[in-house]
């Protein structure tokens, strides 16, 4: 048994090749593969938390996305009827207008 195994706390375990899975309370644990693992597996799970988080925000967006966009196009609708609208009253007006020009000429001309 190497000195470092006396050192080495319960739990800690020994592989073929005196590799050693150290426990968290040992005092070896901190500079030690292990550790390195364990913080690789800790940092692994988090980033599987933040993609689940971002997936979520994204569907949040994308829903936003779509009703402005709804809404947009409900108000483009509105000013082009409206549009329509003000052009209709503005030829109509303009005819009236011209007719009512068309009759003034045509009085004047018979005077």
């Amino acid at each position: 048994m190497t000195l470092e195994r006396m050192k080495c706390v319960a739990g800690c375990k020994v592989f073929t090749g005196d590799e050693i899975q150290h426990h968290k309370d040992c005092p070896y644990y901190p500079e030690s593969r292990s550790k390195m693992y364990d913080d690789l597996l800790a940092t692994v799970e988090e980033s599987e938390k933040l993609q689940i988080e971002s997936t979520k925000i994204m569907h949040v967006l994308d829903n936003k996305i779509i009703s402005l966009t709804d809404r947009l196009t409900a108000e483009q609708e509105k000013y082009k009827e409206a549009e329509k609208q003000w052009m209709l009253q503005w030829q109509e007006e303009g005819e009236a207008y011209k007719a009512g020009y068309d009759d003034g000429l045509k009085e004047n001309a018979n005077k």
